[in-house]
């Protein structure tokens, strides 16, 4: 696969910015948001303000650290500016990010597999993409799947790859909103409904209608089978997955010994089965799949 590459004037073109710098055809290979970071690669700096600060006040330390350009409004970039690092000036560095995200989602042309809910997402993806054995597939790293790992993990994934596996996470009312009007899945997995950050929603039931409303427009949905598949199935139309113990059956009749002791292994490891045959694909190695320790995901 081919890592995705941008100069400095398509970034500003699809972003909007203001820009003035000396080399516009300077190629960037690698997005960073932690100035403590060293890049091996030439870097965009995304100086994003934070609960936890404002990015603009790194500005030289990710330049010290590989990052040759980046994203800023424009009293920041005055307040903090680095010689010799050059400035795409916005009016809004998460909104630019975003729109940066959105573009690159909008060249891509292959299936797209959104994976949300409360728990199991991280154990889904790296079963789906174990059981897929495609090393052209792409996939978030780890568990990004916040505001900020959404964006970053897609500006990743190459043009070239087979598909995307992404992984999403909401803690609070609106935030789906971030991604519904770009993300575009092709086919949606839904892992279940939990009580991880009902205080951000009015009521489980909103919080259960914000996560469909990713999957709006997507060609199939996988849920998993729980009190909240009728929620579901009264919003968007959708395939319950069942995750009996002891097997679980293939559309081909293959058949899959799935755990037997833990309920969430076993939903999570049917989940991924029944997205391998929905994409089209043989379960690769099924016995061999990774499994590791669950924790709770947003």
């Amino acid at each position: 696969m081919t890592a995705p590459r941008w100069t400095l004037s398509h970034v500003a073109a699809l972003i909007g910015a203001d820009f003035a710098a000396a080399m516009p055809n300077l190629e960037l290979s690698r997005m960073a948001t932690d100035s403590r970071t060293t890049q091996t690669e030439p870097a965009l700096f995304w100086a994003l303000t934070t609960p936890s600060g404002d990015g603009h006040r790194h500005l030289n330390e990710a330049f010290e650290r590989g990052c040759v350009a980046a994203v800023g409004t424009a009293e920041g970039s005055a307040q903090y500016a680095v010689e010799g690092m050059h400035v795409l000036v916005v009016d809004d560095v998460w909104k630019a990010l975003f729109r940066f995200a959105a573009a690159h989602r909008a060249a891509y042309r292959g299936p797209v597999v959104a994976i949300t809910g409360s728990n199991g997402k991280t154990s889904v993806k790296e079963q789906l993409a174990h059981l897929l054995g495609d090393p052209t597939v792409a996939r978030s790293p780890r568990s990004y799947n916040s505001m900020l790992g959404v964006p970053l993990s897609v500006l990743q994934f190459p043009l070239d790859a087979s598909m995307w596996l992404v992984e999403v996470g909401i803690s609070e009312a609106g935030d789906m909103a971030r991604f519904t009007s770009w993300l575009n899945p092709t086919l949606g997995i839904f892992t279940g409904l939990g009580d991880a950050h009902d205080a951000g929603f009015a009521s489980r039931e909103a919080k259960l209608a914000e996560k469909m409303s990713l999957f709006r427009g997507v060609k199939q949905l996988l849920v998993a089978d729980g009190p909240w598949s009728p929620g579901v199935q009264g919003v968007l139309p959708s395939e319950i997955v069942q995750s009996q113990a002891g097997q679980w059956v293939g559309p081909d009749g293959q058949r899959f010994a799935v755990p037997v002791e833990s309920e969430a292994e076993r939903s999570n490891a049917a989940l991924a089965l029944a997205a391998t045959y929905a994409l089209g694909r043989t379960p690769h190695d099924f016995d061999s799949r990774p499994r590791g320790p669950l924790r709770l995901e947003r």
